[in-house]
């Protein structure tokens, strides 16, 4: 058994070694194919792996075991994913075409979710760690994270006025001007090029405008809308924070950074669909 733990974690180290060089191997310079950096790198892989392996064994219950490692192996597949893909993106413009092309990226990305998977079981280990500390300390007060929910939400809702008073009525990007004629004209004109469920949305507000009597007051009106819906979810993302710690500073450090940060406040007040997408996937992960 012991010797089938130990080639078990070598295949899986070699797979991980493949994922890493084959991003570096995207680079024009620091290759390491074929590199004595390959063998240091596998080395350091096998230790992790190996040192997951006990950790997770540290978990009594099977079932709670199980449902670790699925979560853990989602959430490097899904990083992964992501980096095999923005590689090719960023150096080759382009991810691989065709069939064969997509079937090596999901290869690449599960032997790089191999070297990605300790890092992700640390990650949820701290998180379970915290998560164990707040309940212990807020035991009895869980009713204070609906408090921190409503005052978080309402400072940065307050903090992006500013933002939005700047750039009244709102940020019209590059995308908006061919929805908006479509938007304009009615439904027989959407366009599937952007997302027809974002376009019906203008539509609705430059309605909205049309019943105050000013497209530009309809305008103003979506990017109120959107940052009410920005309050709202970081609200609850810091009072999800709170609950994990039961301290106060990572809750203001976390609500000043989402009310301040400027690419997160000018990006709130603009038309493009990245706003909207970008805060309801923040949602979805909340609660998943």
């Amino acid at each position: 058994m012991k010797y089938k733990g130990t080639s078990g974690r070598a295949v899986l180290t070699l797979c991980g070694v493949y994922g890493v060089a084959y991003l570096f191997s995207l680079q024009p310079v620091n290759r390491i194919y074929y590199s004595v950096l390959n063998v240091l790198l596998a080395v350091g892989i096998y230790s992790m792996l190996q040192q997951t392996e006990q950790n997770l064994r540290k978990i009594e219950e099977k079932r709670d075991r199980k449902r670790r490692i699925c979560y853990v192996a989602v959430i490097s597949f899904l990083f992964a994913l992501s980096m095999v893909m923005g590689y090719q993106l960023q150096n080759l413009g382009m991810t691989d075409c065709g069939v064969r092309g997509k079937g090596m990226i999901l290869i690449r990305a599960l032997c790089l979710s191999v070297a990605a998977f300790p890092f992700a079981n640390l990650l949820l280990d701290g998180i379970d760690r915290l998560s164990a500390r707040g309940e212990a300390t807020m035991s009895g007060r869980y009713w204070k994270s609906g408090i921190v929910f409503a005052v978080t939400a309402v400072v940065i809702f307050l903090c992006l006025i500013p933002v939005w008073l700047a750039y009244y009525p709102i940020i019209m990007s590059y995308d908006f001007h061919r929805q908006v004629n479509e938007a304009y004209k009615g439904l027989e004109w959407f366009y599937p090029l952007q997302p027809i469920a974002h376009t019906w949305l203008i539509r609705l507000f430059l309605q909205i405008g049309t019943a105050i009597g000013s497209y530009e007051a309809g305008m103003a009106c979506m990017a109120v809308f959107q940052m009410v819906l920005y309050a709202l979810v970081m609200g609850y993302a810091t009072s999800m924070i709170w609950r994990m710690t039961a301290k106060k500073w990572p809750v203001v450090v976390t609500t000043l950074f989402l009310a301040l940060f400027p690419y997160n406040t000018v990006l709130v007040v603009c038309t493009t669909k990245d706003t909207l997408f970008t805060i309801l996937f923040t949602l979805f992960f909340l609660l998943f």
